[in-house]
């Protein structure tokens, strides 16, 4: 049975070492999606929980590899995470909102991999906020 998360997520932006971090928040605290590990997925890193959930990830050279400027990701306003893990296979995908001068833009990425460190097959859907 496919377990299904649901929540609200942040998401920070460090622009001088260029990585977008984003964690949903209610698996900060302790309790039972305490963090457990991460996996690096080519600079795609995958945070697992202790019931093998994913519960957050950073990407490194972000605007390098959503291809855009850095200044578009420091204006981040909203956005939605899903992480989908089948027998197989993980499935992370995000969309963003950036403000920049009145005009909004989107970003996106969906990315897909083997299944290597057998996570428990999930769904996690996160509405995202900027921090601050």
């Amino acid at each position: 049975m496919l377990n299904h998360l649901e929540g609200k997520g942040k998401i920070d932006y460090d622009y001088k070492e260029d990585i977008l971090y984003f964690y949903i928040e209610k698996f900060m605290s302790k309790g039972s999606h305490e963090y457990r590990y991460s996996f690096d997925l080519d600079g795609f890193i995958v945070d697992i929980d202790n019931d093998n959930h994913v519960t957050g990830f950073e990407l490194l050279d972000a605007s390098k590899r959503l291809n855009v400027d850095k200044m578009i990701l420091r204006f981040i306003k909203a956005g939605r995470f899903n992480a989908r893990v089948k027998a197989n296979l993980i499935i992370i995908s995000f969309a963003l909102t950036s403000v920049i001068r009145n005009k909004p833009m989107q970003i996106t990425l969906n990315a897909e991999r083997l299944n290597t460190p057998k996570l428990q097959e999930t769904g996690i859907e996160c509405q995202i906020t900027p921090s601050g």
